[in-house]
Parts: C-alpha cells; sequence; structure tokens
C-alpha cells in the first residue's frame, strides 16, 4: 500500500500517542496492506464502498478484497473520498445513493427471507 507522505504526516500529528511519529505511522500502515496477503480462505458476502479520491486508502485494497472474497459487491465512488465527502461531485454522489440502495435492498431481503421461512403457513393438523 502506498500512502501519500502529506497524509502520513497529517495522521502523525492528529493521533494521540502516535508523538509525530511519521515513519512509525507509515510501518502501521504497511502492515494493514492486503497486497501480497493470500485472502482466498475469505468467505461472505460483502459490499464495499470506497472513494476514488480516497487519499488514506488506495482504493485498489477494496479492489483486492473484492477480489478475493466470492460474492463481493464493490462501488468506487467517483471523487468520493475518506475524510470529506461535501466535495463529491453529482456522479459520484448518484453512485453513492445506489450503494446504499444495495445495502438496504440485501438488508431488506435478508430479513424477509428468514421471516417467510419462519412464518411460513401453519402445519397441518391430523
Amino acid at each position: 500500500m502506498v500512502v501519500p507522505t502529506a497524509t502520513v504526516g497529517r495522521l502523525a500529528r492528529q493521533l494521540p500517542g502516535s508523538h509525530g511519529d511519521r515513519a512509525a505511522l507509515a510501518h502501521a500502515f504497511v502492515r494493514f496492506a492486503l497486497k501480497g496477503r493470500d485472502l482466498s480462505h475469505l468467505k461472505g458476502r460483502l459490499i464495499l464502498i470506497h472513494g476514488s479520491e480516497d487519499t488514506m486508502i488506495p482504493h485498489s485494497e477494496s479492489v483486492a478484497l473484492a477480489n478475493a472474497v466470492p460474492d463481493t459487491e464493490l462501488y468506487v465512488i467517483d471523487g468520493f473520498s475518506h475524510i470529506d465527502p461535501t466535495h463529491t461531485p453529482i456522479l459520484g454522489q448518484l453512485q453513492l445513493i445506489d450503494a446504499v440502495q444495495a445495502i438496504l435492498r440485501r438488508r431488506t431481503h435478508e430479513r424477509m427471507g428468514g421471516s417467510l421461512l419462519k412464518c411460513g403457513p401453519p402445519p397441518a393438523r391430523g
């Protein structure tokens, strides 16, 4: 994972206990990078939302995770950043709405599916 120097410096100043140590913070970021890791053991149905303008965590990290976990939906939002979404263009805002709707659809489907299985017709009495 490549973390921009400006981001590392900004975080090093803001995080409690970091004492402004950029090198230690950069090393910590690299430890969490997905590049080169075997992710084939991961299972699940994920919906990932990542900004194309994220300067803290490159969206390639979400791409790697989406490629590793079957049935993952990835939404890369144009112009969206990690910290400040206020400058997201209209296309990015529409993409974000699509992503949120996907989450709501999945939750509704899972809840309805679960309740339909439990609330079927009453058993026949004999």
